[in-house]
């Protein structure tokens, strides 16, 4: 195999919206480095979520095995990865089979065109078509709408000409001489069913570390739903992201700093300090937040503009009426007063008639909502306000408790060395004394436990025991000073 430290890339400063398939998105499918560590020879990566549709949290688990002459997939190969969804949108018709020229697929990709690139290619493809995904309740199906277990190549076939630009100009127009690549039939029935997002090849391509290339694929999924997020850190960068889980919390964080600044450099991520960045939650367990931009992708204010004068229309406001609207007023006041409007109509606090009308005047003059609306934002913010407030509460019961165990290790001990330091005949005269002496509660609930032949009976008599060395250890301290 080539060695891929000094594989050259060029990188296109052409912005290009390309697409990415979802389930490759949330979990990785390949190793984060050039080359995978000797003797690896699979990847399992795994993480919990609530499955609103069972009703109950369901583990995900994702197995990437490799195949015996080729291994593991690779950061390179997860670009090609990427360059074939890319091939196949932009196939005259969406299909299985797609027909490519390697030099077509070479300049998709940013690489320089030079026979390392073709090499590469062709490894990389026969890795695709040797790896197995086996998905645990990890692969959603959008028709179903439901988390499935799924076992799959993701490539069935892949054909590959020598000198096929030379076929290819003969026949213009037709496939013959063409190489091409065949899709598993479950990876294609994604393409079909739209389980796609958008992707931005030139921002993709221009980042540099693979670590940020993977983060940028996974965050940008779920910043199509909220800009702002909060991850288990471990759960984040070793289950979704694929760093290895031998590196401490430490360790990590400092894997995932440069990709985080080569991420807030380019605009993608809001920069954030490292104690907003990096949250302590207890000893050893940590969260890390993320807050994306989202002008990143250039998805066009043309595009926001028809979803507000859809969302506008479909309250009764007239077409011409909503795109006026869209045009002189910000984006954020717009769903500010459509969410009240919405609130209103379903509390049914007053009549409303003409509900396009009253939202239009709404927007136009900025009225103020009631003392008793409560906006998703706000709610969210007070949701998020108590969850705090209950972690701070079970932080502080979890510190208290803590410190109780250690008084009582400490003591325990003090106890035990005590009666350590005593002949024996001295102890057991101690501790025959102290069990007569003890509080009535601990005797009675001894004897009882004693009659019984009960395990519990010598614990009791331990605490007798331990009461009374206490008292003892405490009166000569007094004594002493």
């Amino acid at each position: 195999m080539e060695n891929e430290e000094n594989y050259g890339v060029r990188h296109s400063n052409v912005a290009d919206i390309g697409r990415d398939e979802m389930n490759l998105a949330e979990f990785p499918v390949a190793v984060l480095a050039d080359r995978a560590p000797a003797g690896l020879k699979s990847l399992v990566f795994e993480d919990q979520v609530w499955d609103q549709g069972q009703n109950r949290p369901v583990t995900r688990r994702v197995t990437v095995a490799a195949s015996d002459t080729y291994g593991l997939p690779t950061a390179l190969d997860d670009e090609v990865l990427v360059g074939l969804i890319q091939l196949t949108r932009r196939a005259p018709k969406l299909s299985r089979q797609v027909f490519f020229s390697r030099y077509q697929f070479i300049d998709l990709l940013g690489w320089r065109r030079e026979g390392k690139s073709y090499r590469r290619l062709e490894m990389s493809l026969k890795r695709w078509a040797g790896v197995t995904l086996y998905y645990d309740n990890a692969w959603w199906d959008k028709l179903a709408r439901s988390w499935v277990n799924e076992s799959f190549h993701v490539l069935e076939q892949v054909t590959l000409y020598d000198g096929e630009r030379l076929r290819t100009k003969q026949r213009q127009g037709g496939t013959v001489g063409l190489s091409s690549f065949t899709w598993n039939a479950l990876v294609f029935d994604s393409f079909q069913a739209g389980y796609l997002k958008r992707l931005d090849l030139a921002f993709y391509r221009s980042l540099r570390s693979a670590i940020a290339k993977r983060m940028y694929r996974f965050l940008d999924k779920r910043f199509y739903h909220r800009i702002r997020w909060t991850f288990d850190l471990r759960e984040f960068a070793c289950e979704h992201i694929g760093l290895s889980r031998v590196h401490d919390n430490g360790q990590i964080k400092r894997k995932l700093r440069p990709a985080i600044d080569e991420l807030e450099t380019a605009g993608f991520l809001e920069p954030l300090n490292s104690g907003d960045r990096f949250i302590r939650l207890a000893r050893g367990k940590w969260d890390v937040a993320f807050v994306g931009k989202p002008t990143t992708v250039p998805c066009g204010p043309p595009a926001e503009n028809r979803g507000l004068c859809r969302e506008l229309a479909s309250r009764g406001v007239t077409g011409m009426v909503a795109e006026r609207l869209v045009a002189a007023y910000p984006a954020a006041r717009i769903r500010e007063k459509i969410e009240l409007v919405d609130w209103i109509r379903e509390s049914k606090k007053t009549d409303m008639p003409n509900p396009g009308g009253y939202l239009a005047a709404a927007i136009r003059e900025n009225f103020s909502p009631p003392s008793d609306f409560e906006s998703k934002a706000q709610c969210a913010g007070r949701l998020t306000r108590e969850k705090k407030r209950r972690g701070r509460e079970r932080l502080a019961r979890r510190l208290r408790e803590a410190i109780e165990d250690t008084k009582h290790r400490d003591a325990t001990k003090r106890v035990q060395d005590y009666l350590a330091s005593l002949p024996v005949g001295e102890r057991r005269r101690l501790e025959e004394y102290a069990v007569a002496k003890g509080p009535k509660l601990l005797r009675q609930l001894y004897d009882e436990h004693l009659q019984n032949h009960s395990g519990l009976a010598e614990g009791y008599r331990s605490r007798m025991i331990e009461k009374h060395v206490m008292t003892h250890l405490r009166d000569s301290e007094k004594c002493k000073t």
